[in-house]
């Protein structure tokens, strides 16, 4: 079980923390109880599912830490609490102290423990729905990043073209083959805008392949067209090596591409200038190898192995 579903438990007679937990243990809930004030905001600044609280804990110092916690909560928290409340005295002092937590469902004591039960697995329901939505939004954030970084590269490629076209002594088949480079990165970040138009589909972790047989030399012109400004920029000689003569994969064309453009961008970026930046392409049985390498800087084996 996640810490995201913990429920901690704060009341200042320990006996009534662990008579509560008791009852929640029993209906195999994840029960935390904490024996003062400084640990229970130890663990609410963990992932957790809710606080059970008895109102005799709501104490002055208790409200203002629970104050500046909920000021700083992220946009997608909104934090519950479960608290047990005397039936008497019920005064408006108490009622404003109430008011100061927010999310807050009130449970009279004694409480049943059909109800305690039912309460504490709503909040938990209620919480996990947000939980939800936090990674909703870091899948979001991660991809337009990602989309952000990506849409640069064939901008670089188009303004290499454009300024080549300016060129009054350019020959037909020049401005054929550098038209043809425009259009070939016009398609491809109109396919790149199209996934930041439907970002909705990365929310619901539903990015979809254009799955078909792609070729892979295909694959490889269209990343070094790409990368061919930087890399020329910083005066590396690129060479493409091994290619055979015929090698098909099946993927997603646009994927493909991006990613051996991305190594490649990385090794031009990461290499001193006039380095050398290797494209190797091989083919086994079963499989089309690509491998880029470069006397760059290069990366530590512990950072490598979380690069993809």
């Amino acid at each position: 079980m996640g810490m995201e579903n913990r429920l901690l438990i704060y009341a200042p007679t320990g006996k009534d923390g662990r008579l509560l937990a008791g009852v929640l243990d029993r209906t195999q809930m994840n029960c935390h109880v904490c024996r003062n004030i400084n640990e229970t905001f130890e663990e609410i600044n963990k992932d957790v599912g809710a606080l059970i609280v008895a109102d005799e804990a709501l104490t002055i110092e208790f409200l203002k830490r629970i104050r500046l916690f909920l000021e700083n909560q992220p946009t997608w928290s909104d934090f519950p609490f479960l608290v047990l409340r005397q039936t008497a005295p019920d005064t408006p002092e108490m009622r404003s102290r109430y008011v100061l937590l927010g999310n807050i469902t009130l449970l009279d004591r004694p409480v049943s423990m059909v109800t305690l039960v039912s309460a504490a697995n709503s909040a938990l329901r209620a919480r996990a729905r947000q939980y939800e939505i936090r990674e909703i939004d870091r899948r979001k954030d991660e991809f337009l990043a990602m989309l952000a970084h990506e849409l640069r590269n064939p901008l670089a490629p188009i303004s290499a073209a454009s300024e080549l076209l300016r060129v009054p002594t350019l020959d037909r088949k020049k401005i054929q083959q550098t038209s043809e480079i425009i259009s070939r990165q016009v398609r491809h970040m109109t396919g790149l805008i199209d996934d930041l138009l439907d970002v909705s589909r990365v929310s619901r972790g539903l990015v979809t392949l254009d799955e078909g047989v792609q070729d892979a030399w295909q694959i490889v012109a269209s990343a070094v067209e790409q990368v061919r400004p930087l890399i020329d920029a910083r005066q590396h000689q690129l060479t493409v090596v091994d290619l055979p003569l015929t090698a098909s994969i099946f993927g997603d064309q646009k994927r493909l591409v991006q990613i051996i453009a991305n190594i490649l961008n990385n090794a031009a970026k990461y290499t001193p200038p006039a380095g050398q930046i290797s494209l190797s392409v091989l083919v086994d049985d079963s499989n089309v190898i690509f491998s880029v390498t470069d006397n760059g800087i290069g990366m530590e084996p512990e950072v490598l192995i979380h690069v993809f």
